[in-house]
């Protein structure tokens, strides 16, 4: 069996992609300019989603919910996943990602949904 199948390489793709993320996130200041609010003048789901993780990186667990209440799930989603993108990479396996397709597929119109009211929310904040 050689050492680095298809499934390997996906996830270590996955890997390297969130390492570089971090990177850019953490290390690097990028003046980010969200084209949905420059083009619409709406705050949209994401907008304030950067201020917001960088306040959970701060451990100020109330302006994180300011800027997008959205902010503390996908954190915990994201640690939990790379956890198991890890896990699929040592079991040389895909099946976590091939289960969240599986949801995503089932559940898009609640997603959906969600993404709307955070868009309200956003806007009603003034984010």
């Amino acid at each position: 069996m050689p050492y680095l199948t298809k499934n390997r390489l996906i996830n270590l793709g996955i890997l390297l992609t969130c390492l570089i993320i971090f990177f850019l996130f953490f290390f690097v200041d990028i003046n980010w300019h969200c084209p949905f609010k420059y083009y619409l003048h709406i705050a949209c789901p994401g907008c304030g989603l950067t201020r917001a993780i960088i306040s959970l990186y701060k451990l100020d667990i109330i302006a994180s919910l300011k800027y997008n209440i959205l902010g503390i799930p996908l954190v915990i989603y994201f640690v939990i996943s790379l956890a198991f993108i890890v896990r699929d990479f040592i079991t040389n396996k895909k099946d976590y990602l091939d289960k969240q397709i599986a949801i995503l597929g089932r559940y898009k119109y609640i997603v959906f949904g969600i993404l709307i009211v955070v868009t309200i929310i956003n806007n009603i904040n003034g984010v």
